[in-house]
């Protein structure tokens, strides 16, 4: 349930207004598939961990299934989960819901997430790095130097209008999005940061406690 409980977090930010769920699934003591709730009208976590486990070629016979939110049973943009559950325990007693194993032709491995990924590369375009700053949170947390100290970037987007012929990384201002920093390709407005041992800030009050004029992140 611990591992529910992380994936869940991951569903943070881009979850609402659906709960933010987590589920795994296990047999013989080992997590075969795993899942979290994904945009709303994507998939739900129950139903992402049960493909996560199809996919890999798991026999899902004597599994269970553990998830941080009673599965729902209403229809919305998607179909209940709880179907989705019903359906697996049918094709299992049926003997029609078989594993097949993952082709090996065109599967590679994805290493362990290291911190040092987590610095933030501003020469890089403003969707890569928003990417980056969804990804790592809750873990490792993307992060920039400034003035000296690093930031942890909690929270970001990409601006629109995007563009700047600024050096990336210098810092644009504040705006209703949130504090527009110059990229490679695009702008990335800022909405949430953390400084060093301090609590998490809305952009617009870090902009309000510093001098933004010629300060870059990165630097």
């Amino acid at each position: 349930m611990s591992r529910a409980l992380e994936l869940a977090a991951k569903a943070m930010v881009h979850a609402t207004p659906n709960p933010r769920v987590g589920c795994v699934v296990v047999r013989e003591g080992r997590i075969i598939g795993e899942g979290f709730t994904q945009r709303p009208g994507s998939n739900h976590a129950e139903v992402e961990a049960l493909l996560d486990a199809r996919r890999s070629g798991h026999d899902l016979h004597g599994a269970q299934v553990y998830v941080t939110l009673e599965p729902c049973a209403h229809f919305g943009r998607t179909p209940p989960c709880a179907t989705a559950l019903i359906e697996a325990i049918d094709g299992l007693a049926a003997g029609t819901l078989k594993p097949r194993p993952q082709p090996a032709d065109g599967a590679n491995y994805a290493p362990k997430i290291d911190k040092s990924e987590a610095a933030l590369d501003w020469s890089a375009s403003a969707l890569q790095l928003d990417r980056q700053v969804r990804a790592f949170n809750p873990w490792p947390v993307a992060e920039t130097r400034f003035a000296g100290e690093t930031l942890r970037v909690l929270r970001a987007q990409v601006a629109a209008p995007a563009g700047s012929e600024a050096a990336p990384g210098t810092l644009l201002g504040i705006a209703d999005d949130g504090l527009r920093v110059a990229c490679g390709t695009g702008v990335l407005a800022v909405r949430e940061l953390q400084r060093a041992g301090k609590r998490p800030i809305a952009a617009r009050d870090f902009a309000n406690a510093v001098r933004l004029a010629g300060l870059r992140f990165g630097a």
